[in-house]
């Protein structure tokens, strides 16, 4: 049986008094009177309904109203010890600092919510959890500022001196949700942030979200645990938790199982899941591929309130046909990346974003009022945030139909952008790309994996025949011009950087594929004591830098001390990996090539006649 809101706001105050009463009772002067407004009955109420606000989102099933992600969640599974575990509450999961990884949509947004909301509700768990968006993030804000904001609007004064003081305390988790959404201006001055919380405050449980290859999952001190995706097993709970029918439930598996095999890749996340289910209770069928699902995505959210009204159509708000809307909203979407908008903008923001986009598409002019009207209230792929705000259903749904713009753009355009993407920014393009492999392959192999991608395969290649040791590190230097391992005065390794900006696609691709090279640099008791030696003077040639109590030693100076054996075998593997992703972008292209030959070979008359 549901709690009541007021029942389940005394439920958590009290859950959280063992917590508060420590911190109130512990504390001095300042400090103390600033805990005082939570530590007193009415005061602890205010704050615990406050901080239940974390578990109230919208949803595509329910675009106007919030739901409580208890009455949805469906637990999600990590992998612990090569054993599949379902994460019910936070004590599941493995102790320390974390990084929760998973591709898009495997619901990293949800699960963290849904923790806070566990953490809340557990009267045998005493830490106060604190959830908070990382694209929030800005130059002008950093963390600790935006924590104290937050704890100030829920009735926690926080003065001078408050936040470390419950930082130190051990009675605090900060939940930091989509660090691969932090502005690229910002990245940088997190990383570091989040390595100085850790260091200063190690009582302080910090668990961090974010898509793969981002730069957290490259700083010490965190353990990185993997979302892992849905599996057959999950299909009927998982419906059953959406509050799907039984009989549908079994319609649903029964017409996922006869589907190709190569379907299980699109329903193996939440999102995907959910989506997959809409489609399917307008189509009746389960789409064959991505682009296809994407395709009936856009048809379905524009129909799915009418399609039990019998002849009735509803009229969009903007005046276009369902195409041509959708061709506007792929140009939409696409200008919110090119303008170096996030996954929400602010009313202005939409504004010129639309007026941008409404000149790269022919014969579909509209208001911008219309067309909003249509994204947010009708198709909800979009929804309203905040004040005035408004935020994509999900920031893959952004990134897919920015894609089908340069697939549906003529060949020039699809040149052009290609080659522009691969020398920009590669957290800007790199989502769109991953896309694009998949329904635009054939100029994704031609004008981006054998333009950029074969040079790249070429200088590797003749920079591993040279075996020069100092063109190595030149290499290397180009895209970690300062890198350095940062060291405890006993040798321990706390960090490694700075790693960026990376200045393009390639860049980043070498960051994951040669870039590892520099965490086996320290990996064992006997490198650790080089290192010591190194920081106490042990080898005059290796150049020390104190930062912060902390010891840089930069790329020179660790090949120096340990030598370029682990750098040779990394590049090595980096070599492979590229031959493979050249060697298919030629399959693809010269597959292409054989089809257009058809048209080479006519018979002539007499033959047929023969």
């Amino acid at each position: 049986m549901a709690l009541t809101s007021a029942a389940l706001t005394t439920l958590v105050a009290r859950s959280l008094t063992p917590a508060i009463n420590d911190l109130y009772n512990a504390a001095k002067g300042a400090i103390k009177e600033s805990l005082e407004k939570i530590h007193i009955a009415q005061g602890g109420k205010k704050f615990a309904r406050s901080l239940l606000k974390v578990e109230k989102v919208k949803t595509i099933w329910s675009p106007d109203k919030e739901m409580s992600v208890m009455d949805f969640y469906y637990p999600s599974s990590i992998k612990v010890n090569e054993d599949r575990l379902a994460i019910k509450k936070i004590k599941d999961l493995p102790l320390g600092n974390l990084i929760i990884e998973g591709i898009v949509g495997r619901g990293k947004s949800i699960f963290l919510r849904y923790l806070a909301a566990t953490m809340l509700r557990d009267e045998d768990f005493h830490d106060i959890p604190i959830f908070l968006e990382l694209r929030t993030i800005s130059p002008k804000r950093t963390i600790v500022q935006a924590v104290e904001r937050y704890m100030n609007s829920i009735g926690l004064d926080m003065s001078e001196g408050v936040f470390e003081y419950i930082a130190s305390s051990g009675k605090l988790c900060l939940l930091l949700d989509g660090f691969d959404e932090i502005s690229d201006e910002s990245v940088n001055d997190v990383v570091e942030e989040i390595e100085f919380l850790q260091i200063r405050y190690p009582d302080l449980r910090l668990i961090i979200s974010s898509r793969p290859g981002n730069e957290i999952q490259k700083l010490p001190g965190f353990e990185v645990v993997e979302l892992l995706s849905l599996t057959e097993d999950d299909y009927d709970p998982f419906m059953k938790k959406l509050n799907i029918p039984s009989a549908k439930r079994v319609e649903l598996i029964s017409a996922i199982e006869e589907s190709p095999s190569n379907i299980e890749g699109i329903i193996s996340t939440p999102l995907m899941m959910t989506l997959v289910i809409l489609v399917y209770e307008s189509e009746r069928e389960i789409p064959r591929t991505l682009p296809e699902f994407f395709e009936k995505l856009f048809h379905v959210v524009f129909t799915r309130h009418d399609r039990l009204k019998i002849g009735f159509n509803r009229k969009h708000f903007s005046g276009l046909s369902e195409r041509k809307l959708q061709k506007v909203f792929e140009a939409f979407c696409f200008m919110v990346i090119e303008l170096g908008h996030g996954r929400t903008l602010d009313a202005e923001a939409f504004d010129s974003t639309f007026e941008a986009a409404i000149q790269y598409v022919e014969d579909c002019k509209c208001e911008v009022d219309g067309f909003k009207k249509d994204i947010v209230k009708v198709a909800c792929l979009m929804m309203e945030e905040g004040i005035g705000g408004f935020a994509f259903l999900h920031k893959s749904i952004m990134e897919y139909y920015a894609a089908a713009f340069i697939k549906h753009s003529p060949e020039d355009i699809g040149a052009l952008f290609y080659e522009e993407a691969a020398k920009q920014d590669p957290r800007k393009w790199k989502p769109i790309l991953t896309f694009l492999e998949s329904i635009d392959k054939y100029r994704f192999s031609k004008y981006f994996m054998l333009v950029d991608g074969m040079q790249l395969q070429h200088r590797i290649t003749g920079i591993l025949e040279r075996r020069d040791d100092n063109e190595l590190l030149n290499f290397i230097g180009e895209f970690y011009p300062e890198v350095a391992i940062n060291f405890l005065p006993d040798g321990r390794p706390v960090s490694f950087g700075p790693m960026g900006p990376l200045l393009n696609y390639w860049h980043d691709w070498l960051d994951s594929n040669l870039g590892v090279f520099i965490f086996d640099l320290v990996d064992s008791k006997e490198d650790i004591e080089v290192a010591a030696r190194a920081i106490n003077g042990g080898f005059p040639g290796v150049i020390v830098h104190e930062k912060k109590g902390r010891m840089g030693i930069k790329l020179c100076g660790l090949i120096e001390l340990y030598g370029p054996d682990k750098m040779w075998t990394q590049l090595e593997f980096a070599e492979t990996q590229i031959h493979e992703l050249v060697k298919a972008a030629q399959g693809v292209v010269d597959a292409n090539k054989l089809k257009r030959s058809i048209f080479a070979k006519k018979p002539k008359k007499d033959e047929v006649s023969a």
